[in-house]
């Protein structure tokens, strides 16, 4: 019931009450009232505006509908699109959003692939990283032990 709401295009999809007693049961079967808030409001492009979030915790990761994984402590560049949607209802309790120290105009967004990356805190602070900048990769393998 709940994945219904997701597959339609709705976030944030919440079972905020579930009866305790059944209200009715058929043949063994408990039927209970239960409340859903889900939010609509996610359609549009993934345009990269410099915008990160970080994930505070308690849990080592949490993973969206989307597939966007936010490991905790770790700032995570997003879309403007999702930064928008995790800086509100029902989510900005649980995140904490890093919008760009200088706005990047609309017309020099880019496209952003949404493959969850780690985003330097000097591109969102001035919006480039330095020119001798290269991504150094873990090498460890998740579990391991380096």
């Amino acid at each position: 019931f709940l994945e219904a709401f997701a597959d339609a295009g709705f976030y944030g999809v919440e079972l905020v009450k579930r009866d305790a007693k059944p209200w009715h049961v058929v043949e063994g079967i408990e039927f209970r009232a239960v409340t859903v808030v889900a939010y609509k409001g996610k359609e549009g492009a993934c345009m990269d505006g410099n915008h990160a979030v970080i994930y505070p915790g308690p849990w080592k990761q949490v993973e969206d509908d989307d597939g966007h994984v936010f490991r905790r402590g770790k700032r995570e560049a997003v879309c403007e699109k999702t930064y928008h949607i995790l800086t509100k209802a029902p989510y900005r309790e649980q995140i904490v959003g890093l919008p760009p120290y200088q706005e990047v105009a609309r017309e020099d967004r880019q496209p952003m692939n949404c493959d969850q990356h780690e985003r330097d805190p000097r591109q969102t602070k001035n919006g480039k990283l330095p020119d001798d900048y290269t991504v150094v990769q873990d090498c460890c393998e998740p579990g391991s032990c380096c």
